[in-house]
């Protein structure tokens, strides 16, 4: 113990701990500064097409309904209103301006109102974007599911229930059929 307390006082030790504190400063840095070598940025890494959200909704409703009948041989597909939305940041300027004029008995007031919005750009790797705020999802328009056993009223009630809530969807937007 007193061999560690005179390394500590000592001129040499505080040099070493000087250097080996700045060389854990400039890892931290560094690794901030760059990604890993992927080259993409997160919010890029984490968008999606409308082809990949109706791919994965449909492994989602296929688990659900294979649950409900028992049967792995059943048919999904979801359609979707549209693509996804992006909502971008912006920088707002509203002004106002009045222009008052006088005549000889009357006084007129103008007021003239201006807005400009100027998008934020991000500069990332792979060049200039604009910043977004939000993604939001595309709309589901419908549901179609074919499943052995839907010719049951309970089982297709059941498959029809389970989606609606799963998708926050109402049941006119999904139709269930018995796999022939």
């Amino acid at each position: 113990m007193l061999k560690l307390n005179e390394l500590i006082k000592s001129d040499k030790a505080g040099r070493w701990i000087f250097i080996i504190g700045i060389l854990g400063i400039a890892l931290i840095f560094l690794s901030t500064v760059f990604d890993g070598g992927t080259g993409k940025s997160t919010s890029a890494a984490k968008a999606q097409t409308s082809d990949e959200y109706s791919e994965i909704l449909e492994k989602k409703i296929f688990g659900i309904v294979s649950s409900i009948t028992g049967d792995k041989n059943v048919t999904v597909a979801v359609t979707l209103e549209s693509g996804s939305e992006y909502v971008y940041a912006n920088n707002t300027n509203k002004s106002t301006d009045l222009a008052e004029t006088q005549n000889d008995s009357q006084t007129t007031v103008k007021q003239n109102d201006s807005t400009e919005e100027q998008y934020i750009i991000i500069d990332s790797g792979d060049g200039e974007s604009a910043l977004v705020v939000t993604e939001k999802l595309p709309r589901i328009r419908g549901v179609v599911i074919v499943a052995s056993g839907a010719d049951n009223e309970q089982i297709r009630q059941a498959i029809v229930n389970s989606v609606t809530t799963a998708l926050d969807i109402s049941s006119r937007k999904v139709y269930v059929t018995n796999a022939n």
